[in-house]
Parts: C-alpha cells; sequence; structure tokens
C-alpha cells in the first residue's frame, strides 16, 4: 500500500510550486526549491525556467509547449519515491512563472492508494501524474467536485494535452481510459483502496462473477464484461467471451473456461458441448452492440434416454418461474435440438408457448396446439413433442415426452377429442375413418390462405382456408390456425377436433 504522508515544498516569491500527493521519502536534495531565473539566464525567456536549490541550479525545465514542438518528455526526479515530475506552463501576459512538482507514479506495478488520501487530493484539485510505456498522463478532476468518484475525472496527456475520459466497465468497479497506441489504464475502488492497472490491448478488468443454478434456472446468460459460474447440475466453473475474442467480428465469438480457450460459437446456432463432464446447449446471440451467449441445461426426451414410457419431470415451480420469465428450455430429442419459450408474462399458459427449431443458422417457431392442460409440438420430421399439466397437492412436475413418427398412436377422437397435422408430417384418425392424414402433394408450401390435406381413408382432398374453421362430414371440426412460412422450414398446423 503507498503511504501517504506529507512533504512541504518550500514556495519563493515569484515562484508558485506545488506538491501534489504526499511524498514518502525525505528528498533531501531539493530542499529550498525556488525560481532562479537571472542564475540560469532564462529570466526573459518564455519557454525555460531555471530551478534552484537554494541558491544552486538543480535543473533548467523546457515548457509543455516547447515540450510538444520537440517531441520531448517531462523532467521526472527518480531520487526519491515515489518519483516527481516537474511541470512549467508558460505563462499569460502579465502572468508570474509557475511550476508544478508532482507525485509519480507507473502503473505497471498497479499501485494502490488509500481511499481517503485519494479521493481527499482529487476533490480539492491535486493531480496525480501516471506513466505507461514511457508516455505520461496527468490524472486530474473533469468538473469541479464535492464527492469523488472516477466518472467525474479524465486523464490529460503530457505534453500534448490530448485529454482521455473515462469508460464505466458494466457489471465492474472499474473505470478504463482509452490512451495513446490504444494502451489503457483502468482505475476503480475497492473497499478501502483505489487500485490503477494496465491493461493489454483488448483486455478489460475482471467483471463480478456470478453464481447460477441451471438446474432452477434453465437458461444463463453470459457476456464479456459478464461472467458466469455455474454451479449445478455440475461445477462448470467460470465462462465468459476470452479476451482474445475479436468484439469487430460479429459472426463467431470465442468462450472460455476458467480462463482456458474452450471452442468458438457462431451466430444464430444452437450448439450441444460438452463442459465439466456434462452436455450443455449454447446459443450465442448479438444484441445491443454486444455479444450476448446463452447457456441451456438439455432436457434430453430421446429414445435413447427414456423409454416410450417413461415423461421427464419438470419441476412444477422451477418450469413456471423459468418460462413466464422468459427465460428458455433446451430440449433434445434423438437428433433435434429445440428450445421452448413462453412470452414474459405474469401468469403461464400452455397455448402461448412456442417450440423453436435450429437448422443452422435458420429457425422454424412451431406453435403449441392444446389446451392449459395439455400442448403438443409437431416436429420437422413428423415427430410431436408432448407436455403435459398433472394435477395433485402439492402440483406435481410437468411431463415432458417425445414421440417418433413411427411411434404415434392412431388417434380415436371419440377418446382423445383433438389431435393436430403439420404439414411436415402425418397422423393416422381411426375414428372418424380418416386413415392417414398428410398435407397433398400439390399444397402450395409457401402460400399462407390455404392448407390442402389428403386423407388416405377417404380417398379424398380438403383445402383448409386460413383460421377459419371447417366442419367434414358433420363429425369432424378442422381448424388451420398456423402458418409459419417465414422460418427456414416452411410449416403449416391444423388441429382436428370431434365436432
Amino acid at each position: 500500500m503507498t503511504k501517504m504522508t506529507t512533504k512541504t515544498i518550500r514556495v519563493c516569491l515569484l515562484v508558485v510550486l506545488f506538491l501534489i500527493f504526499p511524498i514518502t521519502a525525505a528528498a533531501s536534495h531539493l530542499v529550498n526549491l525556488n525560481i532562479c531565473d537571472n542564475l540560469g539566464g532564462t529570466a526573459l525567456v518564455q519557454n525555460k525556467v531555471t530551478l534552484c536549490t537554494g541558491s544552486t541550479i538543480y535543473k533548467v525545465l523546457d515548457s509543455t509547449q516547447l515540450l510538444t514542438q520537440t517531441n520531448a518528455k517531462p523532467y521526472t526526479d527518480p531520487a526519491d519515491d515515489p518519483d516527481i515530475t516537474f511541470l512549467y506552463d508558460e505563462p499569460a501576459p502579465g502572468a508570474k512563472k509557475a511550476v508544478r512538482a508532482i507525485v509519480t507514479y507507473d502503473v505497471n506495478p498497479k499501485p494502490k492508494f488509500t481511499l481517503n488520501s485519494f479521493s481527499l487530493n482529487l476533490v480539492f484539485g491535486q493531480p496525480l501524474m501516471l506513466t505507461l510505456d514511457g508516455e505520461y498522463y496527468l490524472l486530474t478532476n473533469s468538473t469541479k467536485m464535492e464527492l469523488f468518484s472516477f466518472e467525474n475525472t479524465k486523464l490529460i496527456h503530457i505534453p500534448t494535452g490530448t485529454v482521455f475520459l473515462p469508460e464505466k466497465v458494466q457489471g465492474t468497479s472499474w473505470y478504463v481510459f482509452q490512451t495513446l497506441g490504444q494502451k489503457k489504464i483502468a482505475a476503480g475502488v475497492f473497499g478501502a483502496d483505489v487500485t490503477i492497472s494496465p491493461l493489454e490491448q483488448g483486455e478489460v478488468p475482471a467483471a463480478y462473477v456470478k453464481l447460477y443454478n441451471l438446474t432452477l434456472q434453465h437458461q444463463v446468460q453470459f457476456a464479456f464484461n459478464a461472467p458466469v459460474n455455474v454451479t449445478d447440475p455440475v461445477s462448470v466453473g467460470q465462462l465468459t467471451v476470452c479476451q482474445i475474442d475479436n468484439p469487430a467480428d460479429t459472426q463467431q465469438v470465442v468462450i472460455c473456461r476458467n480462463n482456458n480457450e474452450q471452442f468458438t460459437l457462431q451466430k444464430n446456432v444452437l450448439t450441444a458441448k460438452m463442459i465439466g463432464g456434462k452436455e450443455y446447449a449454447f446459443l450465442y446471440q448479438y444484441a445491443g452492440n454486444e455479444k450476448q451467449i446463452s447457456l441451456f441445461k438439455i432436457q434430453d426426451i430421446s429414445r435413447a434416454v427414456l423409454s416410450l414410457a417413461t415423461p421427464l419431470n419438470l419441476a412444477y415451480n422451477d418450469f413456471i418461474d423459468s418460462m413466464i420469465a422468459g427465460r428458455r428450455m433446451a430440449i433434445r430429442f434423438n437428433d433435434n435440438l429445440y428450445l421452448l419459450k413462453h412470452p414474459v408474462s405474469p401468469t403461464i399458459s400452455l397455448p402461448s408457448l412456442t417450440l423453436i427449431a435450429y437448422q443452422g443458422a435458420g429457425t422454424t417457431n412451431l406453435n403449441a396446439v392444446g389446451s392449459d392442460d395439455s400442448v403438443e409440438f409437431t416436429g420437422l420430421k413428423g415427430e410431436k413433442i408432448f407436455l403435459q399439466r398433472n394435477y395433485g397437492t402439492p402440483p406435481p412436475p410437468f411431463g415432458l415426452y417425445g414421440r417418433a413418427v413411427e411411434e404415434l398412436e392412431p388417434a380415436n377422437l371419440d377418446g382423445q377429442l383433438f389431435t393436430s397435422l403439420s404439414s411436415t408430417g402425418a397422423i393416422t384418425i381411426v375414428n372418424p375413418a380418416f386413415g392417414k392424414l398428410t398435407a397433398a402433394p400439390d399444397d402450395t408450401k409457401l402460400y399462407q390462405p390455404t392448407f390442402k390435406i389428403f386423407s388416405a381413408g377417404k380417398n379424398q382432398a380438403y383445402t383448409l382456408p386460413y383460421k377459419q374453421p371447417l366442419a367434414v362430414d358433420g363429425s369432424t371440426l378442422f381448424y388451420y390456425h398456423t402458418a409459419e412460412i417465414s422460418g427456414a422450414t416452411p410449416i403449416k398446423t391444423t388441429s382436428v377436433y370431434q365436432y
């Protein structure tokens, strides 16, 4: 910790000498500093000033203006701890020459200060000199302060006068100054200390790492400045966007685990990856000028995992809480990976759910068909995914299960009252005797107003108008309600009811 004791510099008749921030060393060779232009022959020279210790010439200083013209650096006395830099600005006409003596720290050792002393100096207008790779930067307040905050500071490059303002790093206590040569200086308050640190190109200060339970929340988001640590279902460790990731390339993102590069994700492609011995789904999206990555626990209802008679139990409260908050759930059925989503809402409605199928960088929305008791989704290959609400005290888990095309049982509308047909699949209805129902071969896939279907049992085609019920044979009602024709796979869906 840098000590903050006070050392006095004598102010002479025709000189104003400012000692900025306390000096820790005795600085015995700088006793009785004064301007002695007569001894140095600079009394009538505007861009130079002579400093003496007593009656002995100590240093002839060039003005900051002259330093700029000659591409030179200000003079720093290295004999003290910390160093002292002397600055001389050319006076206005009629004004006296003045020299500032400013405590100076190189940011590479990452100096620390006590918050009390640091804030006191800045609030009262006393700056601090910082050096980075041989360049000098004066840290000072940008506006008149009553209370200290790095938000109200600035860095001034010496001698050019170029001003650099701080940028707040979201999710952290750090402020970052972008200096010459794309170099960065970070400064922040941590407890009772102030820390100043250099940053490599592309590096940002570490943000606060938040802990998440993915089993409860189903989806967790992270970004460059917002790392996460997933503790359940297994200890994943810290996940974030790597420092080496190029923010100018929005098509892909490099992911790190515990600061080690793991893999690269393509934009808008739902991808399964192994982390910590368990498989998770990742989705990278670019929004708000930021790379955002979503992490999902995969709810696997594939036949290799669950038997035909066994549904996957979804914890009642966890499922509802995630859905109404807008968090999504990853579902795998055989070779297909989906995301289930619900609009942000104070209450849950199963018919409001949407299953999103990802095909490369394209998506297709599969809308729920059914009621608040049970809904089904028809997949891209005719498979179906079912979500069933169960009743009891306390409320039992929801049931989630899937059926491949060959596993779908023939529908009997006398018993189950309704079923659904998608243009990507087929169903069989034995009562009434429609037999196998499919999209008709001559149905126009990209034409929303109608959905033409064919009944093998009746050897007849039916043209269903969009969002208009069609009664058939006085006992069956077809309702063509959904046409997702702008996605990667055009899909039309109709519900079939007993009438």
